[in-house]
C-alpha cells in the first residue's frame, strides 16, 4: 500500500474543475457524458498524472478524484459555482509542493504513450508548456481539427505564478488567454506543443455573450494595468489601443466602468481575441521551429 502511495505521489499533479454532471451527446443522440467523463479521467491517470479537482464547497462531488474545496466562488459572475482562477492556481501550487504541475479542462483526453508526464516534471523554472485541443466526432476518434480559439493545456513550474492576481475565472473566457500572455511578459519561455496530444469531443457550445464581453473588458482592464510593453510588430499593439477608454479592474471581475454604455466592444474585443491568439502562437512555436532547426543544422554539421 505504501508503494502505491509513493508512486502516486512521484506522479505530476494534474489540476482541473470537474462538473458534478457532464453532458455529451453520441451520433445516434445517446448521452454518454457520465461516460465520457469517466474517460477523460481514466486517460489522465494512464499518462502518468495524479489528477486533483479544484471546485467550489457549495458543489456536488460524485468523483473519485480528489477534491480541494474552495469557500469562494463566481456563481455571481457566471450563474454557475466556477473557481476563479487566483485561487485555483493558489490551491494548486499549495497542492504541488514546489514541484511542476498541469492545468486542463475537464473535458480533455490524453493521449497514451507519451512522455507528456516526463516533460512536465522536468520543467524548470521559467518554462512553460501549453497546447490547444483537437476536436473529434466521436470518443475513439484519434483525428480532428485543432481548436482556434483557446488553449486547453498548461504546464508551469510553481515558482513563475506565485503573486499573480487576476480576476479571471477557470471554465469562462479568456482566463486562457490571459494565463499564457502574462507568463511570457513575465520573462517565461512559453512553448506550444503538439496538440493532438489533447483530445477533446465536440459539443454544442454553450457561451454566454455577456459573460464573454465582461470577462474580456477584464482582461483588457488587467492587461493596461500590468504595463507591459507588446513588441510593436504585432497586431495585438493596435487592437490594444482600440480600447481608448480607462478600465478598473477594482472590485468586481465584470465591471465595464470606464467604458460609455453605448459603445459595442464586441468587435474590438474579437479583434484583441485574434489578434492575441496569434501573438502567442508566434512567440511559443517560432521557438520550436528555431530550435528544431538548430538541432538538424547541429546534427549536419556532426554528421
Amino acid at each position: 500500500m505504501l508503494r502505491v502511495d509513493l508512486n502516486m505521489a512521484r506522479k505530476p499533479l494534474l489540476v482541473t474543475s470537474l462538473p458534478p454532471r457532464m453532458s455529451r451527446l453520441a451520433s445516434n443522440g445517446e448521452d454518454i457524458g457520465s461516460m465520457y467523463q469517466k474517460s477523460c479521467i481514466d486517460s489522465w491517470r494512464a499518462a502518468s498524472f495524479r489528477p486533483v479537482s479544484i471546485n467550489s464547497s457549495s458543489e456536488d462531488y460524485p468523483h473519485s478524484v480528489s477534491k480541494i474545496s474552495l469557500q469562494r466562488d463566481a456563481r455571481a459572475v457566471t450563474g454557475r459555482p466556477h473557481v476563479f482562477f487566483q485561487d485555483m492556481l493558489a490551491a494548486a501550487v499549495k497542492e504541488s509542493e514546489g514541484r511542476p504541475f498541469a492545468i486542463t479542462n475537464s473535458d480533455i483526453l490524453l493521449a497514451a504513450g507519451t512522455d507528456l508526464s516526463d516533460r512536465v516534471s522536468s520543467l524548470r523554472r521559467g518554462q512553460v508548456l501549453f497546447s490547444r485541443r483537437i476536436d473529434i466526432d466521436e470518443v475513439s476518434s484519434k483525428d480532428g481539427l485543432a481548436w482556434q480559439y483557446g488553449y486547453d493545456f498548461f504546464a508551469v513550474h510553481p515558482d513563475d505564478i506565485m503573486g499573480l492576481s487576476t480576476g479571471m475565472i477557470f471554465g469562462a473566457p479568456w482566463w486562457d488567454h490571459f494565463f499564457p500572455l502574462m507568463l511570457h511578459f513575465s520573462g517565461c519561455r512559453i512553448d506550444q506543443i503538439d496538440p493532438h496530444q489533447f483530445r477533446h469531443l465536440k459539443h454544442e457550445d454553450r457561451w454566454d455573450w455577456d459573460v464573454w464581453e465582461k470577462l474580456g473588458c477584464r482582461f483588457m482592464a488587467e492587461l493596461k494595468a500590468s504595463r507591459h510593453d507588446v513588441d510593436s510588430e504585432w497586431h495585438l499593439t493596435e487592437a490594444i489601443a482600440a480600447f481608448d477608454c480607462e478600465l478598473s479592474v477594482d472590485p468586481t471581475p465584470i465591471s465595464r466602468a470606464g467604458l460609455p454604455d453605448n459603445l459595442d466592444v464586441v468587435p474590438q474585443l474579437h479583434s484583441v481575441s485574434d489578434a492575441n491568439l496569434t501573438y502567442l502562437d508566434k512567440v511559443s512555436i517560432r521557438r520550436q521551429r528555431l530550435r528544431s532547426f538548430l538541432g538538424r543544422l547541429s546534427w549536419w554539421r556532426n554528421a
